[in-house]
């Protein structure tokens, strides 16, 4: 068997698994850097999810794990404090494989940067109402003493249905959090960065909302 028909092998039986004896995986939804997110079935409720399990780098040490799983487990923590419908509901969070998988509400829809990309720019009326959906998220996670970090068009999502859904909360600071350590790193996409932040200043919320 070539290394491709392994490789499609390996997904297919992948996509059949049960989790936490509830969720069955499906189709990949989308790949990033440190996670792939899953259509999945909650076979207890009958509901289709979205389930974001963390994928751990090659040679990567256990010090590192333990960072990636924290940050991981913060970022449940910090969707699931977040009131509002531009917010992505988080379900669950199970333990599998010694790490965490997040269980969310499945958001069908295209990013911000698709709709861009594939149908050209939004009339000036959506862009408010997309920016205002933004606005209003980020201004109910400030409430809760959390900084998204990295607002940009790929992390916001267009539903089917019209709906303005922020994603991606993984390196969000949040107030008052024991496993926040101030290094001095600058986190989020470059290209998204205000300049208060690219100088070093001490950001505030205020920081967090260009996009």
């Amino acid at each position: 068997m070539s290394e491709a028909e392994r490789a499609g092998t390996s997904r297919q039986d992948k996509s059949a698994r049960l989790l936490a004896g509830r969720y069955r995986l499906g189709d990949v939804l989308g790949r990033g850097g440190m996670g792939t997110v899953w259509r999945a079935q909650d076979e207890t409720l009958g509901r289709t999810v979205a389930v974001k399990e963390l994928r751990f780098p090659s040679s990567i040490d256990e010090e590192e794990k333990r960072r990636l799983i924290t940050r991981t487990l913060r970022e449940a923590k910090a969707i699931a404090r977040i009131r509002n419908t531009s917010a992505v509901t988080v379900f669950d969070v199970v333990q599998e494989d010694d790490r965490p998988w997040i269980v969310m509400e499945l958001v069908e829809g295209k990013s911000l940067a698709e709709v861009i990309r594939e149908d050209g720019l939004l009339e000036p009326r959506r862009a408010a109402e997309v920016g205002l959906a933004v606005l209003d998220v980020l201004r109910s996670a400030h409430r809760e003493g959390i900084l998204h970090r990295d607002v940009k068009p790929s992390n916001v999502l267009i539903a089917d249905d019209g709906r303005v859904v922020l994603t991606d909360f993984g390196i969000a600071q949040v107030e008052g959090d024991p496993s926040i350590t101030s290094t001095g790193m600058l986190v989020g996409a470059p290209s998204y960065i205000s300049p208060e932040r690219a100088r070093g200043h001490k950001p505030g919320p205020v920081s967090y909302t260009h996009l």
